[in-house]
């Protein structure tokens, strides 16, 4: 027997999590993009352009993880960045015309993606689950590296 199981530590189970997730997200929507990526598509979709800094807040990312991400998304072709108007050192982002018809494409295999990582629970564990684990995300958000900013 070992001092600490690390099978069974919240945090290898979340992480755990977060790979089956991947992996679920790949297979679904055949590599084409990452949930971080299809993050970044869904928020630019329901919000409309947003500066990086504050698209970076809404989806939780630090700054490397944005930069890059927005960078990638831009080459596809899925996003555009132009300098803010007034203050130059803001870029501003939206969803290109591409990128929103990936996203409209792609709704159904997320929702199937979703379906697919609750399936082991029955509908009344996954209520509770998901309950618990939006709290615990919600009451730990300001000791995140990269905390939630919705307002």
């Amino acid at each position: 027997m070992t001092l600490f199981d690390i099978y069974s530590s919240p945090g290898h189970l979340i992480r755990r999590s977060q790979q089956i997730l991947v992996s679920l997200f790949l297979e679904q929507t055949k590599g084409v993009i990452t949930p971080i990526q299809f993050g970044v598509l869904a928020v630019l979709e329901s919000q409309g352009e947003l500066d990086q800094v504050t698209l970076a807040q809404r989806l939780a990312l630090d700054a490397s993880t944005s930069g890059s991400t927005l960078e990638r998304l831009e080459k596809k072709g899925w996003i555009s960045r132009r300098m803010h108007e007034g203050d130059r050192r803001r870029r501003m982002v939206s969803l290109a015309s591409d990128g929103r018809a990936l996203l409209q494409e792609l709704l159904d295999d997320v929702e199937t993606i979703q379906q697919r990582l609750l399936d082991p629970l029955d509908p009344k564990e996954r209520v509770v689950f998901m309950r618990l684990l939006t709290k615990v995300v919600h009451l730990n958000n300001d000791v995140s590296r990269a905390p939630l900013r919705i307002e």
